[in-house]
């Protein structure tokens, strides 16, 4: 686990620094560098409070022995430690707060950049549309459904504390795995990274897009054209090859059609390390 910690802290700083060059040469690229390494603080703020409370309830998880008769018990106890890890409404709040301040700094770029306001189209957070995405993201963060943040922290905490206590495990022992989640794990900070580069970023494109999308329902008869724009060195993924090349540099694609990949628009949504960005033009 040390050699996967220091393997995933060096791929952490070498994806950071490759990621800070190729935003800074990105319009408002600076803002979404400042904005994800103030949602990585916040995650590993709330992380550590989160790690030190499990290795704290998991002191009882070693008086369960591998019996059949304490099964249920063991079950209910690990359920009870898991859904009161504390702070998830806090961290659900911190992911929709930067992901607010993002998107309506993509919503303000997209209006400026593509001169929509002589359309009369205009921009604020409080949009009908992006209020319906932002609480979409919210609900879902606060609730138990697979897929959110929290759920990911919890399930990779049960199957830790459940071994344990089946293994005949020690508490010392156990402590020690839950605290090695921290650096390679449901606590780090690479997990972290991969969070803010996520969230950030998709909010940050959903602003821009949001106003084109405007654009298009009021005036029909105008085309417009996206194209997805990838960084074009060795590490962008076939799929994102792929959608750059269906928008051919000179033709783009029209706006409601999905590039190859599936995506109305960068980044892939099945990739947290996605570095791709979409450009519009109005033909």
């Amino acid at each position: 686990m040390l050699n996967q910690a220091i393997k995933n802290s060096i791929d952490f700083l070498a994806f950071r620094l490759e990621r800070s060059a190729v935003l800074r040469a990105r319009p408002d690229g600076t803002f979404i560098l400042r904005q994800e390494r103030r949602l990585i603080s916040k995650c590993n703020e709330i992380w550590k409070k989160q790690m030190a409370f499990v290795i704290e309830q998991a002191k009882n998880i070693s008086t369960f022995k591998q019996d059949k008769l304490q099964t249920n018990a063991l079950e209910d106890e690990v359920n009870r430690i898991v859904n009161n890890i504390p702070m998830k409404a806090a961290l659900a709040e911190e992911v929709v707060a930067y992901m607010t301040t993002s998107m309506d700094k993509g919503g303000q770029s997209s209006v400026k950049k593509l001169k929509l306001g002589k359309f009369g189209i205009s921009w604020n957070i409080k949009n009908k549309k992006a209020i319906e995405f932002l609480n979409a993201k919210k609900t879902l963060e606060l609730s138990n459904k697979y897929g959110n943040i929290h759920s990911t922290t919890k399930d990779r905490i049960k199957t830790i504390l459940i071994d344990a206590a089946n293994s005949g495990q020690s508490y010392q022992k156990t402590a020690q795995l839950i605290a090695e989640q921290g650096e390679a794990g449901v606590f780090s900070h690479a997990r972290a990274q991969l969070i803010a580069t996520r969230e950030i970023g998709v909010a940050y494109e959903k602003g821009n897009n949001i106003p084109v999308r405007e654009f298009q329902e009021k005036y029909p008869d105008r085309t417009v054209k996206k194209w997805w724009q990838t960084v074009n060195d060795d590490r962008v993924t076939p799929e994102c090859h792929a959608n750059q090349e269906a928008s051919d540099e000179k033709k783009g694609l029209e706006l409601d059609k999905n590039f190859p990949s599936g995506d109305d628009v960068a980044p892939r949504y099945g990739n947290p390390r996605c570095r791709c960005f979409t450009k519009y033009e109005i033909t």
